[in-house]
C-alpha cells in the first residue's frame, strides 16, 4: 500500500507538468521554425519584387537607349575631358545619375541582405560590371574632388562581390 499519497500525488502533478511543459516547448520550437521558413519565403518573394522593379524601371526609362548607345559607347582620356563632352550633354547627366542610383540600390541592398549576390549574378552581372569598368575612374575622381569617400560606394561594393562570386562561380562570367 501507500504510505503518503500526497506524495505520488504531487510526483504524479509534477510528472504531468514537466510532460506538458515539454510539449510546450515543442510547439513553441515548431511555431518559431514555421515563422522562419515564412521569413525566408517572405525574403526571397521580396528579392524577386526588386527584380522585378529594377527590370521595369529599366525597360520604362525612356533613356535606356541613350544608356547603351552613350554611357557605354562614350570615351574619354581624362576627368576633363569627360566633363566637356559627356557631363555638360542633360541626357547623359540623366541616364548617367540614374544608372548611379540603380547600381547604388543594388549594392545597398546586397550589402543589407535584401538581395542574393547569386540573383544579381545570374540576372545583372554583365551590366554592373561593364558600367563599373567603364565609369571608375570617374567616380574615383568624384570622390576626391567632392571629398566624398562613399560616393558611389555601393556601386562599388556590389561590383567587388560579384567580381568574387563569379571567381567562386565560373560557370556564371559573363
Amino acid at each position: 500500500m501507500i504510505d503518503n499519497p500526497a506524495l505520488v500525488l504531487t510526483g504524479i502533478g509534477l510528472a504531468a507538468s514537466i510532460i506538458y511543459y515539454a510539449n510546450i516547448l515543442n510547439n513553441a520550437n515548431k511555431t518559431r521554425e514555421l515563422q522562419l521558413k515564412a521569413q525566408e519565403n517572405s525574403l526571397k518573394a521580396r528579392q524577386g519584387q526588386l527584380i522585378q522593379t529594377y527590370i521595369l524601371e529599366t525597360i520604362e526609362k525612356k533613356s535606356l537607349d541613350y544608356q547603351v548607345d552613350h554611357l557605354l559607347s562614350a570615351y574619354w582620356s581624362s576627368f576633363e575631358e569627360w566633363v566637356e563632352k559627356y557631363w555638360k550633354d542633360p541626357e547623359y547627366q540623366k541616364a548617367f545619375i540614374w544608372i548611379q542610383v540603380a547600381m547604388n540600390g543594388m549594392g545597398t541592398c546586397v550589402s543589407e541582405g535584401i538581395l542574393d549576390i547569386r540573383i544579381v549574378a545570374l540576372f545583372n552581372a554583365d551590366g554592373v560590371i561593364h558600367y563599373w569598368e567603364k565609369h571608375k575612374d570617374i567616380i574615383y575622381e568624384q570622390r576626391r574632388r567632392r571629398n566624398s569617400p562613399r560616393y558611389c560606394d555601393m556601386w562599388e561594393y556590389v561590383y567587388t562581390e560579384l567580381k568574387r562570386y563569379i571567381e567562386i562561380h565560373p560557370e556564371l562570367k559573363p
